[in-house]
């Protein structure tokens, strides 16, 4: 069934201008008759659904498998109808939405670590990006930022926590943390061993930091994956 961009945007809400942006950007589905767009009314319906779910957290496993879409991989542990079904939320969403629902995958503890060992964080294994890498590994011209002064890293899966803390001497704190762990709760944490997924988790960590320009950086790499996403156009 199809509906004209007038009609879609009355469904949901917004102006043609927009509609007709949805179309050419593919996240709607439709044709053109001369200067005419002709609108796919499912391609409407789905996307109104989507607007109403959007601020829904997706689950651990659902949101591993999103970044691992926007990372260039399919291999998150879904069946072809889950994944298809993702891809299309994924491609119609905006980078924040992508920072916002993956707020379940990641967990944090602050900790405590002797002095003595915070050099030998990045040797441990299962931690791969500290804050002084972090904006780099996602965008190499923004240059040296003081986030806080806590130390930022990143684990790779809950299960490693205990072992890690071990190695490490580390004790839970909180004034008096000097790092701050944050974990991928997920039980493929074998994909973490790849560069382009560590920067997509990396990128929806610092989606929610408190620095302008950390989020800004952050923001714009993953609105560049959700491009090639799109423009990419398998289902």
């Amino acid at each position: 069934m199809d509906m004209t961009t007038a009609d879609a945007a009355a469904l949901l809400g917004v102006s043609d201008t927009e509609v007709r942006r949805l179309l050419r950007g593919r996240l709607l589905d439709g044709r053109r008759v001369g200067n005419t767009w002709i609108v796919d009314a499912g391609s409407v319906h789905r996307r109104r659904r989507l607007e109403l779910d959007r601020g829904r957290a997706w689950s651990p496993r659902v949101a591993f498998a999103a970044l691992l879409l926007l990372a260039g991989r399919s291999d998150g542990g879904l069946s072809d109808s889950e994944l298809s079904r993702l891809r299309r939320s994924v491609r119609g969403g905006e980078a924040m939405d992508v920072v916002r629902r993956s707020r379940e995958l990641l967990a944090s503890e602050a900790w405590r670590v002797p002095v003595s060992r915070l050099d030998r964080l990045t040797d441990v294994a299962g931690i791969f990006v500290t804050a002084e890498s972090a904006i780099q590994l996602i965008n190499s011209d923004l240059g040296p930022i003081a986030a806080d002064a806590q130390l930022v890293h990143v684990g790779l899966a809950a299960i490693d926590l205990v072992r890690v803390r071990t190695e490490l001497g580390a004790r839970a704190a909180g004034a008096s943390a000097n790092v701050v762990v944050h974990v991928v709760l997920t039980d493929l944490a074998d994909r973490l061993a790849d560069v382009s997924v560590q920067r997509v988790v990396t990128a929806v960590l610092l989606g929610a930091h408190e620095d302008a320009r950390v989020r800004a950086a952050a923001t714009e790499f993953l609105s560049g994956r959700l491009v090639t996403l799109a423009v990419r156009g398998d289902d």
